[in-house]
């Protein structure tokens, strides 16, 4: 099957087929993304337009969040199949005890490297690895950090912080500056956001964490 018919066969299972073609046409038209021509590195960016479909059709939060994991899944197994005429640069650390931060920073290092990052921009990007997986360490015990380079809209890396604990309490007012948490949650947040050039972050207690950064040359 082609991807595009993939990802209707799975949108079929929560909105039928009518919707489920719509919401492919939708996000192909608002990514800019030939489902079916995509390299691997596209495919953050078509998922992320497949989300406002799924949001808006998918009434229950976790039906959403079930949804938007087997298309994630079936994607990148399908983006990383040897035929495919890309190769996708990603790399998933498990990170379970503070030897997996020094191991994140060091593939964070190779893949900035890669991109062509100037020294001063990977030791930022590498910094942020560092603090995102330590937080994994410390505060929820396990957890992985997923890095990717992309091309899409430029060329840059794409880091993924994923867990699941029981969330970070008020994340806006984190993000805001003014909150001070008394166990340590959500710190570095900010300075994440400041360093990248792209930050989204969901965060609850019936899904844990999942942070999305982006930096670009």
């Amino acid at each position: 099957m082609t991807p595009s018919a993939n990802v209707t066969s799975v949108l079929n299972d929560y909105v039928g087929t009518i919707v489920a073609r719509s919401i492919v046409s939708g996000a192909s038209s608002a990514s800019g993304i030939d489902p079916d021509a995509m390299n691997p590195a596209q495919i953050p960016m078509f998922l992320r337009a497949l989300d406002a479909g799924i949001n808006a059709f998918v009434q229950e939060p976790l039906k959403q969040q079930e949804c938007a994991t087997r298309l994630r899944s079936i994607l990148e197994a399908q983006g990383a199949h040897p035929d495919h005429a890309t190769h996708s640069h990603r790399l998933v650390v498990d990170i379970n005890e503070e030897y997996d931060i020094v191991t994140a920073r060091n593939h964070t290092k190779t893949l900035c490297d890669d991109v062509g990052f100037t020294a001063s921009e990977q030791v930022k990007i590498a910094t942020v690895v560092s603090e995102l997986a330590r937080n994994i360490v410390l505060y929820v015990g396990r957890g992985r950090i997923e890095l990717e380079i992309v091309n899409t809209p430029r060329r840059g890396i794409e880091i993924r912080s994923i867990d699941q604990g029981n969330g970070i309490p008020n994340v806006d007012e984190v993000l805001s500056g003014k909150y001070r948490s008394k166990t340590g949650m959500g710190v570095g947040l900010l300075g994440t956001k400041r360093l990248m050039d792209e930050f989204a972050i969901d965060s609850g207690p019936a899904r844990g964490t999942r942070l999305t950064v982006r930096k670009y040359v």
